[in-house]
């Protein structure tokens, strides 16, 4: 990927991965460290008059979830990988001096995969709660709604729903391809137990592919940006800007409340919404916005073509992901029609269907362990807790 400030972000990375001077880690038991990591999203698209006593609940609560919880367990990832590894390389040099010939080659492999790491998305190959994953697994939903209402008898509805990857599959699929896999389930035996049948692969579709139509120059060219768009540095400078951003979507929010109230002659409203906007924008500050077509939908325009957009502004103390993360839809087709039969009632009909894919908001702070996360594991950390327990074994 050709981009000029990816330079400069790689440089700053370098000095950050200074010490990765190392060779490939010690693997030790070290105690796994619970704490607790819940994403606390307090806003959907502006917020509601907030109280100083929410302000800092809020604060205290996002500050906790999402960065102390985290670093706590797992703190300076990357410093104590390294030193980790760095004790490695004396143990097996005193274990076995003819090693010391493959110090350069482990020195090079640790630097590139720690400058890379933070332009790729992060999958933690632990599952503890500290860990921060770059993309989100909330799901999206597909559905249907079909149903009659006829007035003498009563209502009929079917709306059925299915689940589909969240932004982590959905992004993997479009990077790696789609697997094309027929689970064949199994056969019940009754008390002889159960044959499983197996699966039948069928290879990879390459949606990326499709979508450029057959492009490969063009497909080679999109895929490192898909990367980027699902990794912690992306988190990292979408938290940043959204940051700033966030207050100033909520000042406009409230602008817009505040002007609308004066417009109607509600001059209690439009003095109350002027009092409360300093602890609105304030709170934007920390615990972002949300989505940002909500200030369109303020100013009079709504969905476009069925589809509402989300592009989710977070704060400084909002979780830990990526700008891919933030991106989201909500598209909705359908309605209802009625009609008289005269004598025989009235009838009504409903046909709709929906394709809905969350957005969620992403912090800087958060983004920025989470990018130290990132760079450990891809000099070998096992995603296990605090590594001083590792060191103290090797003595």
């Amino acid at each position: 990927m050709k981009l000029t400030w990816r330079a400069r972000v790689t440089t700053t990375v370098a000095l950050v991965a200074a010490g990765l001077i190392t060779v490939t880690p010690v693997a030790g038991a070290v105690p796994d460290i619970q704490t607790e990591t819940a994403a606390v999203q307090l806003t959907a698209g502006g917020f509601d008059d907030v109280s100083l006593g929410q302000l800092l609940s809020n604060v205290s609560t996002s500050f906790t979830n999402n960065i102390l919880h985290p670093f706590e367990g797992a703190p300076f990832p990357v410093g104590q990988q390294v030193a980790e590894n760095f004790l490695g390389y004396l143990s097996s040099v005193f274990t076995d001096p003819s090693q010391i010939g493959n110090i350069p080659t482990e020195i090079q492999n640790n630097l590139n995969n720690a400058l890379n790491a933070p332009f790729q998305p992060f999958y933690p190959t632990g599952s503890a709660p500290y860990l921060l994953p770059s993309l989100s697994n909330t799901p999206v939903t597909a559905g249907f709604d079909v149903g009659a209402c006829y007035s003498p008898i009563g209502c009929l509805d079917i709306n059925p729903s299915i689940t589909l990857g969240g932004h982590s599959d959905i992004l993997n699929w479009l990077i790696h391809g789609f697997p094309l896999v027929l689970n064949l389930g199994s056969i019940d035996l009754g008390f002889l137990g159960s044959i499983d049948l197996g699966s039948i692969n069928f290879g990879t579709l390459d949606l990326l592919n499709i979508l450029v139509g057959g492009n490969d120059q063009l497909e080679a060219e999109i895929r490192p940006l898909l990367e980027f768009v699902g990794s912690p540095a992306s988190g990292v400078l979408w938290g940043s800007v959204s940051t700033v951003v966030s207050p100033i979507a909520q000042f406009l929010d409230d602008g817009i409340h505040l002007a609308d109230a004066l417009q109607a002659g509600d001059y209690t409203t439009a003095f109350n919404d002027l009092l409360d906007m300093p602890i609105n924008t304030t709170n934007a500050f920390f615990e972002g916005y949300g989505n940002a077509y909500n200030l369109l939908e303020e100013l009079g325009i709504g969905p476009i073509l069925g589809t509402t957009p989300e592009l989710d502004l977070g704060g400084l103390l909002s979780p830990a992901g990526s700008f891919f993360n933030a991106l989201g839809f909500d598209f909705e087709v359908g309605g209802t029609s009625s009609y008289d039969l005269g004598i025989l009632g009235d009838i009504s009909l409903t046909a709709s269907a929906f394709l809905r894919d969350p957005a969620g908001m992403v912090g800087p702070i958060a983004s920025l362990l989470e990018t130290g996360q990132a760079i450990a594991q891809s000099i070998g950390w096992d995603d296990v807790g605090n590594q001083l327990f590792n060191l103290a074994g090797m003595f």
